[in-house]
């Protein structure tokens, strides 16, 4: 009897093995793969909803640190109450009337300063005379005058350069960007790394301009969120957001730099009778230059 319960169970346990193996395990498999399945798609969407949340965020950053680029590198001019025309945030500072009282009061001193050098230089040359002559009196007579035609013209003269500098910014901006539509860099990083999400070619078209990437429920709907290269959407946000940031730094050095330049030639055009203007060429060429340095970031962010 203990043979006969003892073969009994082990057919029992073979007999439900055999249904598990054949029923029960496939079915088990196949609930476990689609919860599975179903966790994984609920844990990605929810993880594809957050980043593109903040990416959006990152998104909206660089197009207000663009807008703010484009104001302080002369690309788009800002408006001025009681004046007809838009000018550049430069030139509203070469405009406010502090800065122009100031350099009238300068070049005024500047002037008295002028008489000065000219006479010390004068007495310098009628000492040297004896010897070697190095600087006759004719020579510090022409830079005199040279100096007192400078006073005049400077102010003049910086104005052109300035008005030159804003056309060519206009012209290099108009030759990178198609003006035609708003594309803006915020919109380039967004089809650079969501296009591949993209649901048609139209779509991609349509948000390759103007912003619409800030609507966020209309991107779920336009797009597959889930195919969006987040590593590159990220890495190139936050490179092109310093990147932007240490621009906008430099043209507010760039500024303040003009400004004081600005501020102060008068000072080097009243010493031009003692160094036969030799400090009046270096502040030229560093006015130049802090002139021209506007190019090299505004290039670099257009390419």
């Amino acid at each position: 009897m203990e043979f006969v319960g003892l073969s009994f169970t082990s057919l029992l346990q073979d007999i439900l093995g055999a249904v598990f193996d054949s029923v029960l395990a496939p079915v088990i498999r196949d609930v476990a793969n689609v919860l599975i399945n179903a966790t994984g798609a609920l844990i990605n969407e929810i993880l594809s909803n957050f980043l593109l949340q903040i990416w959006v965020i990152f998104l909206k950053l660089i197009y207000f640190l663009e807008c703010i680029f484009n104001v302080f590198s002369g690309i788009s001019p800002v408006h001025v109450q009681n004046l007809s025309e838009n000018i550049t945030l430069l030139e509203y500072f070469f405009r406010i009337e502090p800065v122009q009282k100031a350099f009238l009061v300068i070049t005024a001193v500047a002037v008295v300063l002028s008489f000065l050098t000219t006479l010390i230089a004068v007495m310098r040359s009628m000492s040297d005379m004896t010897f070697e002559n190095k600087s006759p009196i004719s020579s510090v007579l022409r830079q005199a005058a040279k100096a007192a035609v400078s006073f005049m013209l400077i102010p003049i003269t910086c104005l052109f350069m300035l008005q030159m500098v804003t056309q060519i910014t206009v012209v290099i901006n108009s030759s990178m960007v198609d003006q035609s539509a708003s594309t803006s860099m915020s919109d380039v990083l967004f089809i650079s790394a969501a296009g591949q999400g993209a649901k048609s070619d139209s779509i991609r078209e349509e948000y390759s301009a103007g912003q619409k990437y800030e609507d966020v429920e209309a991107v779920k709907e336009d797009f597959n969120i889930e195919q969006f290269d987040y590593i590159l959407a990220y890495a190139s946000s936050i490179l092109v957001a310093i990147l932007m940031l240490c621009s906008i730094l430099q043209f507010i050095q760039r500024i303040i730099m003009i400004l004081l330049l600005y501020m102060v030639s008068p000072f080097f055009v009243a010493y031009m009778p003692l160094d036969d203007g030799g400090k009046f060429r270096e502040w030229r060429e560093m006015f130049v230059a802090q002139m021209v340095s506007a190019f090299g970031p505004i290039i670099a962010m257009k390419l």
